[in-house]
């Protein structure tokens, strides 16, 4: 706080700034703690901070320039000094709490590995059943993607099965009365071929209709297979053996594939059109799929290609990488109920619900604490803007606002089915979206510090790397960066580096347009300048 203060001193268009510590002179941590100081003494709030107004001294409006510049080259951050919060396991219901944790003690895994991924499974199983309509414009489903990092044998994909055992109950179910509905259409299907055979004057029956298996679960991230399966069902949760099959889409296609695209357009829950070409092109009208996964630290930090392309993608992810250790312990003797696991997920399924979807509304108060959060968020996003306009923090602060609401659903569905809440997402429940959120917005800070994500170098530092002591063309540089690099942020990186005499130009006359190719710049060749 102290350091963004100088930086906005610098910055903002003002003869004089006064910056007023609420800790330092009232003891208090912010302005809802101030106003009510002032409340239980009787004293007038907007008089008290005037007078503090006029007795702080002012800054100086422009604080030393080289002071200001090293703030805003941020050193790299090393991930151990982030603070990462608990994970708030009070948002759920006392059941549900009880299972998490018995289950991670029984398993010797995380906990906060099997609330991500219940989260996960439950927005892929509720679907298109039930939404959030938060504004008369914008509605909100419960799928999310989580990613649990961790190292090998740390128990990744058992917290994944601990949750996707209800699931697959539930998968098994559905396959078992689409086998039942098959064997009867047969013979329906026989009966009326031939009954329109001999009759074919008066017979006007319809032909049966086949029947279709509703889909909870698949383990294939392609579009050519999630496709299918959403349209007769009501959500999917894609959880892949290899998480990297998901993360890599379209790696190898320079930027030109589409899978990427599509699964954005599925995150949103936006009309999806696949158009095939050996069968009928697909329309999903309202397409919800949930991913979870796991992944190694290691694996993350080789692949670091994910970071530079800034679409938005990666973004979109809930990652858990917790930063205690769990000791292994043989622990034969405690009993975890699953009844109730079990029975949720049967109502989450909605398997035998006519009226739908559902629709869910916040209560007054939750749209206060959602306001409230979003006005802090977006003064968070401005600090950062101010620091590094590059900071890729500001894309994953974006993201969260449809997220936390999100969870905050997801979350509402427990409470809908075990303690016979109805469609008004409470204060509560939304207060305890917005802190799960923030354990994953600290979590992606992490996972960004960790594997080179968030970095001291902007883009343009980052280029400086690349171009060495060799003459290097732009078509190279987007090699360099695999296709990931837009052309404007490029062209701009290069000019500032040129003018800051970092690398030097030169032009190359070819058939056509003329070449320019670029190299760092050194001792030597500046002389030859």
């Amino acid at each position: 706080g102290e350091e963004f203060k100088e930086v906005l001193a610098s910055s903002a268009h003002a003869e004089k700034i006064k910056v007023i510590s609420l800790m330092d002179k009232f003891g208090v941590k912010d302005v809802s703690d101030f106003h009510m100081q002032c409340l239980e003494n009787g004293e007038d709030f907007t008089f008290k901070l005037s007078m503090a107004e006029i007795e702080a001294e002012a800054l100086p409006p422009k604080p030393n320039t080289s002071e200001v510049e090293a703030f805003a080259e941020p050193l790299l951050i090393n991930a151990e000094e982030l603070e990462i919060p608990e994970y708030p396991f009070h948002v759920f219901p006392e059941d549900v709490r009880q299972f998490i944790q018995k289950q991670a003690d029984a398993m010797n895994t995380y906990p906060e590995w099997l609330a991500t991924s219940l989260l996960a499974f439950t927005g892929g199983t509720v679907g298109k059943n039930v939404y959030l309509q938060v504004t008369d414009t914008w509605k909100v489903y419960g799928g999310i993607w989580g990613i649990l990092v961790g190292d090998p044998s740390t128990g990744k994909s058992p917290a994944i099965n601990a949750i996707k055992q209800f699931v697959d109950v539930l998968q098994s179910e559905a396959f078992e009365e689409f086998y039942k509905d098959k064997e009867t259409y047969k013979r329906q299907l026989e009966d009326y071929r031939n009954t329109k055979k001999n009759d074919k004057e008066t017979y006007s029956l319809a032909e049966p209709i086949e029947p279709r298996v509703r889909h909870y679960l698949s383990t294939n991230p392609t579009i050519e297979s999630i496709a299918p399966m959403l349209e007769s069902s009501a959500g999917i949760t894609n959880s892949p053996d290899e998480i990297m099959t998901f993360l890599s889409f379209d790696q190898y296609k320079s930027g030109k594939g589409s899978e990427k695209t599509e699964y954005m357009t599925m995150y949103d829950s936006k009309p999806l059109k696949v158009d095939r070409k050996n069968s009928d092109s697909i329309r999903v009208e309202t397409p919800v799929v949930s991913v979870i996964g796991g992944i190694q630290p290691d694996v993350l930090i080789k692949e670091k290609w994910l970071w530079e392309r800034a679409d938005g993608f990666i973004d979109r992810i809930l990652w858990s990488y917790p930063s205690y250790e769990i000791y292994k312990v043989f622990k034969p003797n405690i009993h975890v109920e699953l009844e109730v696991m079990q029975s949720l997920f049967r109502g989450l399924s909605f398997d035998q619900v006519i009226d739908l979807p559902i629709k869910l509304t916040l209560s007054a108060e939750a749209l206060d604490a959602y306001g409230k959060w979003y006005s802090d968020k977006a003064s968070e996003e401005r600090r950062l803007k101010a620091v590094n306009k590059s900071d890729p923090m500001l894309s994953v602060l974006s993201k969260a606002e449809e997220q936390t609401l999100s969870i905050a659903l997801d979350l509402h569905m427990y409470k809908y089915f075990l303690d016979g809440e109805g469609t008004e997402v409470s204060a509560e429940t939304l207060q305890g979206a917005i802190a799960v959120m923030g354990y994953h917005i600290a979590n992606a800070r992490k996972v960004r510090a960790v594997t080179g994500g968030i970095r001291a170098q902007s883009h343009t530092n980052r280029i400086a790397e690349v171009i060495g002591e060799e003459w290097v063309t732009k078509t190279e540089l987007h090699k360099e960066f695999n296709n990931n690099l837009k052309s404007g942020v490029l062209d701009e990186s290069l000019e500032q580096l040129l003018l800051d005499k970092v690398i030097e130009e030169e032009k190359v006359h070819t058939p056509g347009a003329p070449q320019h190719r670029y190299r760092k710049l050194t001792k030597e060749s500046e002389l030859e300048v």
